[in-house]
């Protein structure tokens, strides 16, 4: 038998359009949450990410990092599990976030930052199973690596076939895109929360092994 925490997980400048909802087993650390999350937002774990809260943060490569005041936090050790998350949580008036658990943010360049919510401190009991996550809800297809302007431009409305075509190497790595300008609307499908599940292991496990430096994830 596992328990675990369902975790609400919403793109900070879209968040009706890019979000996920996940179980995740109270075991897990912090850095394992970070790769569980680079997983479901199908990304090809491409660039660096962070885990940080009102007093520590946790990156996934270096050793320090510093906050959005330029003070620095003490540094999650990777062994830190998800309930040490509760101790502090994350407001930052400058991103109108009021209260949060944490803020997880992904490519340092553009910033990709998500705002995550654990609603209840005491874990969900799931029996009979042992997965270190499931997918329960998602919207929004996948982050687009290098690309962040054009995903805003998409879900703001706003024409983007004259940009593409100027920064057309700088098209989303891992979406699949060919040369036709509509398959930036494939990023509305509806996700197959079935086939997300049945992948998850395979696909984690590639995102783990990215960050371990052994590999990249394509």
């Amino acid at each position: 038998m596992a328990t675990y925490y369902e975790v609400n997980l919403f793109f900070l400048e879209e968040p009706t359009r890019f979000y996920r909802k996940f179980l995740i087993r109270s075991d897990v650390n912090i850095e394992e949450l970070g790769c569980v999350i680079t997983t479901f937002l199908n990304t090809a774990a491409y660039h660096l990410f962070s885990i940080e809260n009102n007093k520590y943060v946790y990156e996934n490569r270096f050793t320090e990092l510093y906050d959005f005041n330029n003070k620095r936090k003490q540094v999650y050790q990777k062994d830190y599990k998800m309930n040490h998350l509760f101790k502090y949580r994350y407001k930052n008036k400058d991103l109108n976030i009021e209260e949060s658990l944490f803020l997880y943010n992904y490519d340092f360049g553009v910033d990709y930052m998500f705002v995550g919510y654990i609603e209840y401190e005491d874990p969900i009991v799931k029996k009979e199973c042992s997965k270190i996550a499931y997918l329960l809800k998602a919207k929004g297809g996948a982050i687009f690596e290098d690309s962040k302007s054009l995903l805003l431009d998409y879900l703001e409305g706003r024409s983007i076939t004259s940009i593409r075509r100027e920064v057309k190497q700088w098209l989303p790595i891992n979406f699949g895109l060919d040369n036709d300008i509509n398959d930036f609307k494939d990023f509305d499908n509806e996700i197959d929360i079935d086939k997300e599940n049945k992948e998850f292991t395979y696909k984690y496990r590639r995102v783990h092994k990215a960050y371990k430096g052994d590999d990249y994830y394509f």
